[in-house]
This record gives C-alpha cells, sequence and structure tokens, in this order.
C-alpha cells in the first residue's frame, strides 16, 4: 500500500464521509485483529500503542482508512479526478489541480493590481 504525500482534498474526503465509504476498526488490546493490507510501519505503530503501558489503566486505537486513486488526465491538466469505492460503484470526484489553482490567483492577483493602477491614475 502507498501512502500519499498529503492528505487528500477536503471535498474529496467530505464525499467518501458522505458516501460511507471509509472503513473503521477499533482494536480494543494488542494481538486484536487488525485491518488486511495496513501498511507494515502503520502495523507497527497501532501495535505498539496497544502495547500495555506500566500504570495504563486501559488504551484504545480508532482506525480509519478509505482506498482512493487520484487519476490525472493528460487531456484535461486543469483537474485530478479523485476515486473512491461507493456504495453503487466506483465515485469520482474531480478537484483543481494545483497548477490551476495557481494560474487562477495570478490571474486574479493580476487584475487586482491593474484595478489599483487605474485608481491611482483617476
Amino acid at each position: 500500500m502507498k501512502l500519499p504525500a498529503s492528505a487528500p482534498p477536503l471535498r474529496f474526503r467530505q464525499r467518501a464521509d458522505l458516501a460511507g465509504a471509509w472503513e473503521r476498526v477499533t482494536p480494543g488490546s494488542a494481538g486484536a485483529s487488525l485491518p488486511e493490507g495496513l501498511d507494515p510501519a502503520h502495523l507497527h505503530a497501532v501495535e505498539s500503542a496497544l502495547t500495555p503501558r506500566r500504570d495504563e489503566v486501559a488504551g484504545r486505537v480508532d482506525i480509519g482508512w478509505l482506498q482512493s486513486a487520484a487519476v490525472a488526465v493528460p487531456d484535461d491538466p486543469g483537474r485530478v479526478f479523485h476515486v473512491f469505492p461507493g456504495r453503487d460503484g466506483p465515485e469520482v470526484v474531480p478537484i483543481r489541480s494545483g497548477n490551476r489553482s495557481l494560474r487562477v490567483a495570478a490571474v486574479v492577483a493580476g487584475v487586482v493590481v491593474l484595478v489599483l493602477l487605474m485608481v491611482a491614475l483617476v
């Protein structure tokens, strides 16, 4: 399993939440069944968190994960399509790519500068 470098966009996570696509498990003790396919580093961290500590009364770990894919289509470089398993099949959430967001911000900044220059000249 390859983990993303950063968290998926908020709109994507909200849609996945509404669709009930997140898988959740709350193992209660060391040796409890953990999700298959969990990254070994995460598996070690969860098992370590579940190992009883001295003077510890109780421990609990909540795990939530979402299988998803981010797809960039060469014919549409302005968007990234995030796909996750929905109730009735794959669901797709189109999100503006980082490059497109930067271009929009640059255009807006340019328009603001032009308006300020015109106001200053008048």
